[in-house]
């Protein structure tokens, strides 16, 4: 919630691992918030006066990503999957490119293909003996 208006809703594991929200989405790859020397994350500038909303959308002056629309135009209601909904107008973009580095960063160590696995029979005398037909 930002401004008084719902800017993302999903499930909450969904919500964390894969934001739709561009200032959100550097804070998906941050595996534990107090690591800075104890200092737990901000984002740059002030939330803005409710009582005087700017025009467009009203986390524009805080967000890295925004462009001249999001000064212009309120974002749009954005559904990326049935249950995840943001107001962005790069929720989309936000998403795909998330989705791509976690998709990279996400390579097996190793892969194994066709692996046969053998049990030799111990030697005769002991407990696993081969039998010959």
């Amino acid at each position: 919630m930002y401004a008084g208006k719902i800017f993302e809703q999903a499930p909450t594991a969904e919500l964390f691992q894969q934001p739709a929200i561009p200032t959100r989405e550097d804070a998906a790859f941050v595996p534990d918030p107090m690591a800075e020397h104890g200092k737990l994350y901000q984002i740059p500038g002030q939330p803005p006066d409710l009582a005087r909303l700017p025009a467009g959308c009203p986390f524009a002056p805080r967000c890295e990503r925004a462009e001249e629309i999001c000064t212009r135009e309120f974002p749009p209601f954005v559904e990326l999957t049935r249950d995840h909904h943001s107001l962005c107008h790069f929720a989309a973009e936000v998403t795909l490119k998330l989705r791509m580095v976690m998709t990279t960063n996400s390579k097996a160590l190793i892969s194994i293909k066709d692996l046969k696995v053998h049990f030799p029979a111990a030697a005769r005398g002991s407990l696993l003996a081969r039998i010959e037909s």
